[in-house]
Parts: C-alpha cells; structure tokens; sequence
C-alpha cells in the first residue's frame, strides 16, 4: 500500500484465468525513480504435489525481470541482497522475487513463462513496488496452448493465397495480435483491437 504524496508506488496484477505449459506474458512499466528498491513477486497456489516426494512443484511458472539494458534477472537468485544476473530459474518455490536496490531508471519487462503446466491453467497474481509511474502498462500475452484463447479451425483461402483463423478468446481483451511466418518473421499485426 502507499499514499498518493509517497515515492514508492504499489502495482499489481491478479491474474484469474492463468497460463498454460508454454505461454508467456510480458509486462512492462516504466520506472522514474532509482532511489526506491524495484521489487517483484510472483505468487501462485499450486495444486496438491505427490506425498515425500523429492520434489513437490507441480506447476511451474518463472519470472524473469529484464532491465532498460537487456540485462535478466531470474527469480530467487540472490547476491548481497539483491537480484543478480546469472543463475538458474527456481523450480522449488511458489514464490519467485526479484529486487534491485538501486535501479536503474526507464522500461522494465517482466516476464511469467509457464514452464510446466500439467493441472492447468495457473492463476498467479504479481506485486511490484518501487519508484514507478503508474501510466501506460503493457501488457502482452504470447500465447501458444492457451487459456485465454483458443484456435477454433485455420482454413486455407485460395482466392487470396491465404489462411483464415478463427480464434475464441474466454475473456475480453484489449490486445495487439502479431502474426508471424514459419520463420519467425513478423508478418503483420492488429494494435489495440478489442477482441470479445
């Protein structure tokens, strides 16, 4: 929480539908302050893990929080009490933060991949706090097998050499759709189309 006059700010998102094995969702907000810690979370409730197993995870989600530089920093890997680069994702934890004491200021991304998901879909929810201005988040969703969409049929169009999609989204959404080739080429997009 904060009062509107305080230099530390609060966001957060809480995400009811959730992600499935391969989806990605990217977040980014713009930070104006260094003098604040930027701090992350991620928190989701995972289903009932096999008794005295080794392990206990089911469903596994990894944050990664990217700096204006490019520079990643993976959840839960810590140095002198902070996040630093390297290191590997956390598979153990429900809980993945990242922090940074002294950041640096402009974009920052995050990004939540569901790197496992055998008892979807994952509802999470992310906090961050820090010197933040809490105007135009982004929010894009890169999604594979999905639970926010779902593709109904692809049917080829001879008369324009092309495919038509026809997709179901569960949850209205303002969203930018981009289209890529076999490649990985971009091959076009829609911005900020309100999808139903």
């Amino acid at each position: 929480m904060y009062f509107t006059d305080e230099a530390k700010k609060l966001w957060i998102k809480d995400d009811t539908v959730g992600l499935r094995t391969n989806d990605s969702i990217l977040y980014t907000l713009n930070v104006n302050d260094g003098a604040q810690p930027f701090r992350v979370a991620l928190v989701w409730s995972d289903p009932p893990g096999p008794m005295r197993g080794a392990i206990v995870l089911v469903n596994d989600l990894n944050l990664t929080v990217i700096d204006p530089d490019g520079n990643e920093f993976k959840g839960n890997v810590y140095s002198g009490g902070q996040s630093v680069i390297g290191g590997s994702h956390d598979s153990l934890n429900v809980e993945e933060c990242v922090r940074r004491n002294i950041p640096q200021t402009g974009i920052w991304t995050i990004k939540i991949k569901a790197k496992n998901i055998p008892r979807g879909p994952q509802p999470y929810a992310l906090a961050v706090t820090g010197g933040l201005a809490l105007t135009n988040i982004a929010e894009e969703i890169i999604l594979r097998k999905s639970a926010h969409s779902q593709l109904v049929t692809a049917l080829p169009n001879p008369a324009k050499s092309s495919i038509t999609f026809y997709f179901e989204l569960n949850q209205t959404r303002l969203i930018t759709l981009k289209i890529y080739d076999c490649s990985g080429r971009a091959a076009g997009n829609l911005v900020n189309r309100v999808f139903y």
